[in-house]
């Protein structure tokens, strides 16, 4: 009897994660759907593990059902996998940090982001109790985006460079969902899209998401003729149907490096989602990519070495 009722367990994990393999090319069809689609490396790592019960106790088809289901999955990891960017190139260092926005110790935060020798820096979540402590930054980047914290409650951009121009993507709303900023970067013009985009918790909320990435992905292909950069929290994963708006507006991840697996949360670090972003369009190499320090809040800092090609 014990016996069975084992079979049966691992049976029934085989076949919910079959059930994933056939249900993520539907993510598209459904929020829930496409919230599950984020969720690879954590389906991979139980579908790892049935596997390897499998094993131990020779079940052998639960095992290669197990593995077979898992085939999708990895295969849409390729993202995270290294490419070799075109040679040649101005560098520039960037970064994307969310805040929190009730975070115990944002002093601590801000001096371990204004450690960080960059040239670009976008923070989202910056509540007003963070205007106090922002001195740092404003002391190393000599330009920001808006020019007061007061005007912010959301996104804020710091850079060595010049910013020329600042447009929000919602007008008098503080900066919500971020920014457009060019800067002058020497000689060339550079378009950053600064951005927060909203949380997929539920069907309005992930058709807000949508709707914002696609707002920001027609702005894009209006700008492709310059460089440019899309940073910051996506609030989406480089395998979800979503993330397909950001490519198709010529935006890549992909990386020398390859790209981090996990930046929220932070106490979820082998499981957790890749959804704080550096993209570029194909005026941009993107060559390192990694987490910054651990600043208190509940996502890592993303921080990536760039090349603006000629």
């Amino acid at each position: 009897m014990r016996g069975k009722l084992v079979s049966l367990i691992f049976w029934a994990a085989a076949i919910c994660l079959v059930a994933t393999a056939f249900l993520s090319p539907l993510a598209d069809r459904h929020w829930l759907l496409d919230l599950a689609s984020n969720l690879r490396v954590p389906i991979i790592l139980v579908g790892l593990f049935v596997a390897a019960a499998a094993l131990a106790t020779r079940r052998y088809l639960v095992m290669l059902v197990a593995l077979g289901a898992m085939v999708p999955h990895v295969l849409s990891m390729a993202v995270h996998l290294p490419t070799q960017p075109p040679p040649g190139g101005r560098p520039i260092s960037v970064a994307t940090a969310n805040l929190l926005w009730n975070h115990d110790e944002p002093e601590a935060a801000i001096e371990l982001l204004a450690g960080l020798n960059l040239d670009l820096l976008v923070i989202q979540e910056k509540a007003t109790q963070w205007n106090a402590h922002l001195g740092p930054l404003r002391q190393r980047y000599p330009y920001t985006a808006p020019r007061s914290p007061a005007f912010s409650h959301d996104v804020m951009v710091f850079s060595r460079w010049p910013i020329t121009a600042v447009t929000p993507f919602i007008p008098g709303r503080a900066y919500r969902m971020g920014m457009i900023v060019e800067l002058q970067i020497e000689y060339r013009e550079v378009v950053v899209f600064a951005v927060h985009a909203p949380s997929p918790t539920g069907a309005a909320r992930s058709r807000l998401r949508d709707d914002f990435l696609e707002n920001v992905a027609t702005e894009i292909l209006a700008r492709s003729a310059r460089p440019v950069l899309a940073i910051g929290d996506f609030n989406v994963t480089p395998y979800a149907p979503s993330f397909d708006i950001l490519t198709a507006a010529g935006l890549s991840a992909a990386a020398a490096s390859g790209t981090p697996l996990s930046t929220w949360p932070t106490w979820m670090p082998m499981i957790g989602l890749p959804i704080d972003h550096v993209l570029g369009n194909d005026l941009i190499a993107i060559g390192t990519v990694e987490l910054g320090p651990d600043i208190g809040a509940d996502h890592y800092p993303v921080i990536a070495h760039l090349r603006l090609l000629d």
